[in-house]
């Protein structure tokens, strides 16, 4: 049975809290002197374009120094190990087109981990060159000064000039932000774009429905095929994946979980989107009218209420990465809700490769009004690359020249032939899989988010200075909430006491 041992997720949140403030104090004590010395950092770098093109640069960096001089860029990012692997062969190519240049690539283990990184290294001016990062984590880093505008580069560059870069990429892949309120730039270019998915086991659910009885697999069919055990619904309901945990929990016993999310604040994020709930910005006042919103609360006490406190749904930070890997071998979980990125992982590591079904994400029950497009939406995530200022306007030049190339069609190419299927973020790329028709039986889901989605199929959830951390309280509040003894209490008045503590920490924090 999985543990939930409040005491441990109690501890868990304090060291979580206490790292976060480290984090802040730290992050508030790095940062360049103003706008004027960051306008003539920046400015300088565009004066040595203005007087020697990109192209000369590169013409440039294509020689052999004499000498051997190298120009290091440091790239961090947080790639699974296989991913890894295809990156490496990436960097040995970039290195014998441009031998001037030398790519040093960091592995960290988590985005909690890169975003500690970051910020301790810029408090000392050691950051990385090129880094994997999200849209908030570039507000948070902004303070510093040091997330150089890519505009410097793209306005340069003919690959990129006029509208070129509207047509380069997916619509909504790529965005201006605006930081530091300065007027909108881009900050980040796209790579490795991924949404959310819902994996399972049919062998499982075979294996679970000859263990029925008759009323059972009545019930059953209506969302199964009793014969192949997949899902046979394109859209399904929460409140129908309720009914198959039901179903399920009853013939396995109390060691088996049947939905297993590896996202908590992605699960919340999702259902506000699909009842059409607006999401707060950086205004104070938005953020305090979303905390006191009932509807709100109510998402909260209905995943705990209806799943969690039934055992049919539980938490990845409540079992660990690696005892939730155990726990679906062992057919402990049938459902595994998380990132597409994950699915070559799973194909070869985690499931018998006749066995993995991948279905959309269940939908939130709402009874009121929802727009259709709204429902049917999903969160656009998976990481971007963001460039850091350099002393070296060469470092800099360099570090432009290897994100061109993590971002470009040969990229997506290798990944997509090696079987990892993201959301390709290449427009190019996308219409090449749309000709070749490219669709096998067990990738025909993923195959159909790459190919043929509408890009108005994905959302981002708005971007500030405090969404990043406002994305991690999302996460405690599961957690809090989850973990809330029952017996005697009024649950609602708990949740709500929840919310008020948490709202208090987020103000403790608020970043103006």
């Amino acid at each position: 049975m999985v543990s939930k041992d409040k005491k441990k997720d109690i501890l868990f949140i304090f060291c979580f809290f206490i790292v976060w403030l480290v984090i802040i104090y730290i992050f508030n004590l790095s940062h360049l002197k103003g706008k004027e010395e960051k306008s003539k950092l920046y400015g300088d770098l565009e004066t040595n374009l203005q007087n020697k093109p990109l192209e000369e640069w590169e013409k440039e960096f294509k020689k052999k120094d004499t000498n051997g001089k190298k120009y290091k860029i440091t790239f961090w990012h947080n790639l699974y190990t296989e991913e890894e692997e295809i990156i490496k062969e990436i960097i040995e190519k970039f290195e014998e087109k441009f031998p001037q240049i030398e790519i040093k690539a960091n592995k960290k283990n988590s985005w909690g981990q890169v975003l500690q990184s970051v910020s301790n290294a810029l408090n000392v001016n050691k950051q990385p060159n090129l880094v994997f990062s999200y849209p908030d984590h570039i507000q948070f880093y902004s303070g510093s000064g040091k997330v150089v505008p890519l505009d410097i580069f793209i306005n340069k560059d003919e690959e990129f000039k006029g509208d070129q870069i509207k047509e380069k990429f997916i619509k909504n892949y790529v965005q201006k932000i605006n930081p530091d309120n300065e007027g909108g730039k881009y900050y980040y270019l796209p790579f490795l774009k991924t949404t959310e998915a819902m994996f399972y086991n049919r062998e499982l659910l075979k294996e679970i429905i000859e263990k029925l009885k008759e009323e059972e697999k009545k019930e059953l069919k209506k969302f199964v095929d009793l014969e192949t055990g997949e899902l046979i619904k394109a859209e399904i309901k929460w409140d129908e994946m309720k009914k198959i945990c039901e179903i399920l929990k009853k013939t396995q016993g109390e060691n088996f979980i049947p939905i297993l999310v590896n996202s908590g604040d992605n699960l919340f994020i999702n259902s506000i989107e699909q009842v059409n709930l607006d999401y707060p910005t950086n205004e104070k006042e938005t953020i305090q009218n979303f905390f006191q919103n009932q509807e709100v609360q109510n998402i909260f006490q209905y995943f705990k209420k209806d799943f969690y406190d039934k055992d049919y749904l539980t938490l990845t930070k409540f079992v660990g990465e690696n005892q939730s890997e155990k726990l679906i071998k062992q057919k402990n979980i049938c459902f595994f809700i998380t990132s597409t990125r994950r699915f070559q992982y799973l194909y070869n590591k985690v499931y018998s490769k006749d066995s993995l079904r991948v279905h959309e994400i269940p939908k939130y029950n709402y009874e009121g009004q929802v727009d259709k497009r709204k429902e049917n939406q999903n969160i656009l995530q998976g990481p971007n690359i963001n460039l850091f200022y350099s002393q070296s306007t060469e470092e800099m030049i360099a570090s432009w020249l290897f994100l061109k190339d993590l971002i470009s069609f040969k990229t997506y190419e290798k990944f997509f032939n090696k079987g990892y299927l993201f959301n390709i973020a290449q427009t190019d790329f996308k219409n090449k899989l749309n000709e070749q028709n490219q669709v096998s039986e067990t990738q025909e889901f993923l195959d159909e988010i790459i190919k043929n989605k509408d890009e108005n199929y994905f959302y981002t959830s708005p971007i500030f200075k405090n969404s990043n951390y406002l994305r991690n309280i999302f996460t405690d509040l599961f957690i809090e909430i989850f973990t809330i003894k029952n017996k005697n209490i009024d649950i609602k008045k708990e949740i709500q006491k929840s919310f008020d503590e948490n709202y208090k920490r987020f103000q403790l924090n608020f970043i103006e």
